[in-house]
């Protein structure tokens, strides 16, 4: 990996740090290591983690990693060209015909004694295995042959104590709660030691923080290692800038967030043109910007539904409001002057509930387009060519959405936990986080997600001048916010707002910040002379004895200034 950034470089020592102390790494404690988003955790375990294993232990065989959801089992970590001699194995997802479990037992049955193995799987196959009455030999056979990954440790294993109150403690919601998934891992791991889980936001169980309503059981985590300086991170993701409150109203969720939604779009096509000017410039520029929106519709997690129900009626015979957060995007942009036709919208759900879908602006079902994986509406996402912007999400944005154009995220749903606890809406806000010069995958491609070695390199190696280089770093790298503070007027959570000023904290630099950092890493770049200045900019004139409206857009993208602002004024 070149071009590797510090924030990797110290997750890297950690990880090594423990895994030479043969010890440590043995015993029964699962080791925890917290990092950031967009640091290279994935990178790691997929990379340099099995460097190091096949260098220190060679007598392992099998990495088995495990991941909350699809869309983080199945997101490239173990595809590729991989270390020798270690081979990656591809499973389906988890499904109720257990295709995925068959295929996983006959490979465990039938592994080559000579080669190296590499699964990714979903807790959901990996306890439907477990519980085939097969576990207790299944450790038996890997003792001392595998290494367990846990990914994003702060789902399913983040409380390890099966209790209501326990749950309560790390989650702040209360739930007759098992620990069925966390129980199963520890005992692998007093089998063999040799777990280890990855997450950016460690909880209360893992710190052994006791509180109010519990205390937890001390010797089943251990922290390994500790989450890196804010400024660290400067060159490894998108930053800030704008974060708007607004109220949501009881029973009216999509009439309170819709002049969010309507902000959110018109901002990111606003930066489209601005994009689209500089393109001009340099080809390699994806002038594409997307939005994350998010939903709520049960008890403690309540909000925008994703769609209405297209069609139905009531007992009356009338057809029922269409009011979903689809239709309410779908009707800002056919007021744009979009086609109907336009599939632009996505949603990604639990198969139960309608599984990943494409929506067009009709908002009718019946014309929705399916989609198997989160990789494939990525890859959509991703496309400048592709019409699809928006991807709506129920319960799916806390780990695994990994989308370096996202620009926007509108919060459509309060969370009313019993306790304030942080880490899921930082997680939600942290898919906003990866890094967009403006250039698509460029950044990853070619520099490994180092905007400090892409700011360095980049006109050079395309032949692009220096300013529109930095020009639209400025306008693609970074993202805005719309959240909910309150309802019916008052403030009565402040989950959202708590876990933002967390994230401003320890996870996020803003936009202002992210200036005089490339200030720092190019100082000879002229001051940015759009950034106080309006997106739409419009004043009004005499022409013929009436008063019209007229847009100084490019006219004030075209102006660079030289230090007065004679040139502003002077505009004609």
């Amino acid at each position: 990996m070149t071009n590797v950034n510090k924030v990797y470089l110290s997750l890297k020592k950690e990880v090594l740090e423990i895994l030479t102390d043969t010890k440590k790494f043995k015993d029964s404690t699962i080791k925890i290591f917290p990092k950031q988003m967009t640091c290279g955790k994935s990178y790691l375990q997929g990379h340099d983690l099995l460097d190091i294993i096949n260098e220190k232990y060679p007598h392992i065989k099998y990495i088995f990693r495990i991941s909350p959801t699809n869309e983080v089992a199945d997101d490239g970590t173990f595809d590729g060209k991989l270390t020798p001699p270690f081979k990656n194995v591809v499973l389906p997802p988890f499904s109720a015909d257990y295709t995925g479990q068959r295929q996983f037992e006959n490979y465990i049955n039938n592994l080559d004694k000579q080669s190296n193995f590499c699964f990714s799987f979903t807790h959901a196959l990996f306890n439907t295995w477990a519980k085939s009455g097969k576990f207790e030999s299944m450790l038996k056979n890997f003792k001392d042959k595998s290494v367990l990954i846990v990914e994003e440790a702060h789902q399913f294993i983040g409380c390890g104590d099966g209790s209501s109150n326990a749950y309560k403690e790390v989650t702040g919601y209360e739930s007759p709660y098992t620990a069925e998934t966390a129980r199963r891992i520890q005992a692998w791991a007093q089998k063999n030691g040799m777990v280890i889980g990855f997450t950016a936001t460690p909880t209360n169980h893992h710190k052994g923080q006791d509180g109010e309503f519990h205390s937890f059981s001390k010797e089943m985590f251990e922290i390994c290692g500790e989450l890196s300086p804010r400024e660290d991170l400067i060159s490894t993701q998108a930053w800030l800038k704008d974060a708007h409150q607004y109220n949501l109203r009881r029973g009216q969720p999509i009439e309170s967030v819709k002049s969010c939604v309507g902000e959110a779009i018109d901002s990111l096509f606003a930066r489209e043109d601005q994009l689209r000017q500089l393109q001009e410039r340099d080809p390699n520029i994806n002038t594409k910007l997307t939005g994350l929106f998010t939903c709520g519709t049960k008890a403690g997690v309540w909000g925008s539904p994703i769609h209405s129900n297209y069609g139905q009626k009531n007992k009356k015979g009338k057809l029922l409001p269409q009011k979903g957060m689809v239709e309410t995007i779908a009707a800002h942009l056919l007021q744009m002057g979009f086609d109907e036709s336009h599939k632009m919208i996505a949603t990604l759900q639990e198969k139960g509930s309608g599984g990943n879908r494409i929506w067009d602006l009709s908002g009718d079902p019946r014309n929705c387009e399916s989609i198997q994986t989160f990789e494939q509406i990525k890859e959509r996402l991703l496309d400048q060519n592709d019409p699809l912007r928006y991807l709506i999400v129920v319960y799916r944005a806390r780990s695994g959405i990994s989308v370096n154009n996202l620009g926007a995220m509108v919060i459509g749903g309060i969370r009313e936990p019993a306790l304030i606890r942080t880490m899921i809406p930082v997680q939600v806000y942290g898919r906003m986080l990866r890094a967009n010069p403006g250039t698509g995958t460029l950044i990853m491609d070619k520099y490994a997600n180092n905007l400090e070695a892409y700011l360095k390199n980049y006109s050079t190696d395309f032949n692009v001048d220096i300013q529109t280089m930095v020009d639209s770093m400025r306008i693609a790298n970074h993202w805005d916010l719309w959240y909910p503070t309150s309802y019916d007027g008052k403030t009565t959570t402040d989950t959202w707002k708590e876990s933002l000023k967390e994230l401003k904290d320890y996870y996020v630099n803003s936009f202002e910040e992210g200036e005089i950092w490339m200030q720092s890493v190019l100082p000879y770049l002229k001051p940015p002379t759009s950034a106080f200045l309006p997106i739409n900019l419009e004043i009004e004139v005499e022409c013929n004895g009436e008063m019209i409206k007229v847009n100084l857009n490019k006219q004030v993208n075209e102006w660079r200034g030289d230090g007065t602002l004679d040139a502003f004024f002077n505009m004609t």
